[in-house]
């Protein structure tokens, strides 16, 4: 269904259709938090992480919201993950959820494009595009001007930052009938006009991909 939406240029239909694929195979509603992917972590537990905790030497805790905020806060850190669930699952339940978190892809992404600039040398150059996350309408400084009669290329590149053996290549998907391998659709698209520009899907990525 996303091959057949991509080709008809169908961005919203694409991007549903993709979530819609993370939805049945983690079997949780996308409006669910995504931490309660992790094992023995139901949705009404996920709350445990929403508050502000005092942490050794004055160091406040922030809450956590969504999975990248827990990997980032509490990886390699099992008593920072543990204290916030200990009054709610047993320890071997909190063990077992740290060991899945601990192996969840820590992904670095990196684009740039690759063409002839109005200030450049003349020769074809890459150039990187800021994908920082911001608030609010992004500045000027970080579009890229093209020409209309030019051709350009776009690189997206993938860094692992945790690295694991190619045999853990298996998405957590536990409650999957199938074992499903980890992967990555990449969609670009033109909001303005809803249309979808192209789609890419990228399988386990070891340590680095283009």
């Amino acid at each position: 269904m996303v091959d057949v939406s991509a080709d008809q240029g169908w961005l919203p239909t694409t991007l549903l259709t993709v979530n819609l694929i993370q939805m049945i195979v983690q079997a949780r509603w996308l409006t669910d938090s995504s931490i309660s992917i992790l094992p023995h972590i139901e949705p009404h537990l996920a709350v445990c992480f929403n508050e502000t905790l005092a942490g050794a030497g004055g160091r406040v805790e922030m809450a956590i919201t969504c999975l990248p905020e827990i990997v980032a806060s509490c990886h390699q850190n099992y008593e920072t993950f543990a204290k916030r669930l200990h009054d709610s699952i047993d320890a071997w339940q909190i063990e077992e959820a740290f060991k899945v978190l601990e192996k969840l892809p820590v992904i670095n992404v990196t684009i740039g494009v690759f063409g002839v600039w109005d200030d450049g040398t003349g020769d074809g150059e890459r150039r990187p595009l800021h994908i920082d996350q911001i608030v609010g309408r992004r500045p000027e400084s970080h579009y890229l001007k093209v020409h209309a009669d030019q051709e350009y290329v776009l690189y997206v590149n993938i860094d692992r930052l945790n690295r694991l053996k190619r045999t853990d290549s298996k998405a957590h998907a536990p409650k999957f009938p199938k074992v499903k391998d980890e992967g990555w659709m990449l969609v670009l698209g033109d909001v303005e006009r809803r249309e979808v520009l192209a789609l890419k899907r990228i399988g386990f990525v070891f340590a680095s991909t283009n």
